[in-house]
């Protein structure tokens, strides 16, 4: 009988699970302190000391809110369907500021009726029309309050907007009779984008909602007459269900949808804006351009949409490298709305493209966020920083500006929680220039945010790999082992290079501290260093912890059944 082993060189450092779930358990315990600002931050997170603020000590502050909520009579309305995952999360964060909740379900098959019932909603059953303002109006139809407030139910509302929301609704003049609330997008790095939309109305003046997607309550109110004011009220967007099958559920629906009202409709210019948003966000950029173009064609200057078609059909034509074409309808829209800092971006991006350096700095110089105080938008906020400072930086490139490059694209790294493109355009540029110190200063902001991850594991290798030497790459690791022992990754990364450098030994102590402390890798790794010198009964035993750590993964499992096979040969 005959069992060949595979030796496999180790691989390198993949991420590892933090303890996320733990964090999750400890803000969720002590969030009422840091929502209501009681406390300043939590222990762990900085340095400084933590400040008790008595005047906002959670009973109180909760108790104020409360009385003011009874007087502001504020109803929420919101259509729900299988959201069983997020609508608890959502109900709980707007409880303390609504006198009523009103929540009418279109045909959930999970417990979303249950658990919204739970949260002291009145929950109704409408059967789904193939229209969500014809479920939304339904939902209005309930309402008992001075005002309507609606949600989504992916949507959170932070506990200081919560109470910003009552002031408005207990100072709003009688000529107002409606209110912008933003919807903040969160990405993984924070980001996102915002987007406002009318959230907060006055019930019984003719409020009703239009377009069977992306619903519109806007030009009622508007017929209504008074005022519709823009305000600092958001809520955050980020509990959304984002798996494949969700997506293309939503995007099927989207163009069904869109397709309905336009047959009914016609050349409706907001309709027309969405089928062209739908296919530019599916990448079917091509395609989007005729429903821009025509969007532009049936619709006014002043419509709501009318600057975000602009700067999305000259993103269109850029996604396509037709930068002549998206620079042209970028500065034909700036002549049509006026001043916009995201179709000075537009202008600016494609003039790199084409090599015009200097015209792409002066566009992207003309960019001010206060442009837009009296419009409504949609865009991420990072093109005014990151994203503004990582284009000037090319454009200095392109002038062969490196001081002004490294320069704007320092200021992009520590705007925001390590904007990517420009923590490598800095690295590489910086690597390429023998700059030493900007490849240390990148390290530092990594370490301060990431702490030692395995994105500042590998600056560190290729930082110690420009200075051609081995040794630099083993003593950075260890020293950042001896700072941080805890460290999976850069243990795994120190056992990794010693393994390579053939002192197996040592690779094995670190590769079975590793198994040991539940990195399927590591054991995994220490298997095959104890195999390939013999010892099958201790490789055998970790090649089982490490097919108890990862079940799932046929390689380690293969490995097992070949040790044992091994093992019971040799005895």
């Amino acid at each position: 009988m005959s069992v060949v082993l595979r030796t496999r060189g180790v691989p390198r450092p993949v991420p590892l699970l933090s303890d996320l779930t733990a964090d999750r358990v400890y803000r969720a315990k002590w969030a009422r302190d840091l929502d209501t600002g009681f406390v300043s931050h939590l222990s762990g997170e900085g340095s400084e000391r933590i400040v008790f603020n008595e005047s906002r000590r959670p009973e109180r502050i909760l108790e104020e809110v409360r009385a003011k909520a009874k007087r502001a009579k504020i109803s929420l309305c919101m259509i729900v369907k299988n959201e069983e995952p997020r609508i608890r999360a959502c109900l709980e964060s707007v409880l303390p500021f609504l006198t009523q909740i009103v929540v009418v379900d279109t045909g959930s098959s999970d417990r979303t009726p249950e658990i919204a019932r739970e949260c002291g909603a009145e929950v109704y059953i409408h059967p789904w029309q193939d229209s969500f303002s014809v479920a939304r109006n339904h939902s209005l139809s309930y309402a008992t309050g001075d005002f309507i407030f609606w949600l989504d139910a992916d949507d959170v509302l932070p506990f200081a907007m919560g109470e910003a929301l009552l002031d408005v609704a207990l100072r709003a003049p009688k000529e107002d009779v409606a209110y912008t609330c933003a919807v903040r997008f969160v990405d993984q790095g924070g980001g996102g984008a915002t987007v406002d939309h009318v959230k907060l109305f006055r019930n019984r003046v003719g409020a009703k909602f239009i377009f069977r997607i992306h619903e519109n309550v806007l030009p009622s109110l508007r017929e209504a007459g008074g005022n519709v004011v823009k305000t600092g009220l958001y809520v955050l967007h980020a509990n959304q269900d984002t798996s494949p099958e969700a997506v293309a559920r939503k995007r099927e629906l989207h163009y069904k949808l869109l397709m309905m009202d336009l047959k009914e409709q016609g050349e409706h210019s907001f309709i027309l804006f969405n089928l062209g948003m739908t296919d530019f966000f599916n990448g079917c950029h091509e395609r989007s351009l005729d429903w821009f173009e025509r969007s532009i064609a049936a619709g006014e200057p002043g419509e709501s949409q009318t600057r975000k078609c602009y700067a999305l059909w000259s993103a269109a034509y850029r996604k396509l490298n037709r930068f002549e074409d998206a620079l042209g309808i970028a500065l034909r829209g700036l002549a049509m709305v006026g001043e916009d800092p995201e179709l000075r971006s537009q202008a600016g991006c494609p003039l790199i493209d084409l090599g015009r350096y200097e015209e792409a700095k002066q566009q992207l110089l003309l960019m001010k966020p206060d442009a837009l105080s009296n419009h409504f938008t949609s865009l991420d906020p990072v093109i005014f920083g990151p994203h503004h400072d990582h284009h000037m930086a090319l454009a200095c490139l392109g002038l062969n500006d490196y001081v002004g490059a490294r320069s704007w694209l320092l200021r992009a790294l520590e705007a925001r929680s390590l904007y990517m493109p420009s923590v490598q355009e800095l690295w590489r540029i910086a690597e390429a220039n023998g700059d030493f110190e900007t490849m240390r200063r990148v390290m530092s902001v990594i370490e301060q945010i990431t702490s030692h991850s395995e994105m500042w594991v590998e600056f560190g290798f290729r930082y110690a790999s420009a200075l051609e030497s081995y040794a630099r790459n083993a003593d950075f690791l260890q020293r950042a082992l001896s700072t941080d022992p805890r460290s999976k990754t850069i243990r795994l990364a120190y056992a990794r290079l010693l393994y390579e450098a053939k002192r197996e030994d040592e690779a094995l102590y670190h590769f079975a501290i590793l198994g040991n402390d539940g990195v399927a890798i590591g054991a995994d790794s220490a298997a095959v260093i104890l195999a390939k010198h013999g010892r099958y009964q201790k490789a055998e035993s970790y090649q089982r912890l490490a097919c108890k750590l990862a079940p799932d993964n046929d390689f380690i499992s293969d490995q097992l059944d070949k040790l044992t096979s091994l093992f019971q040969l040799t005895h």
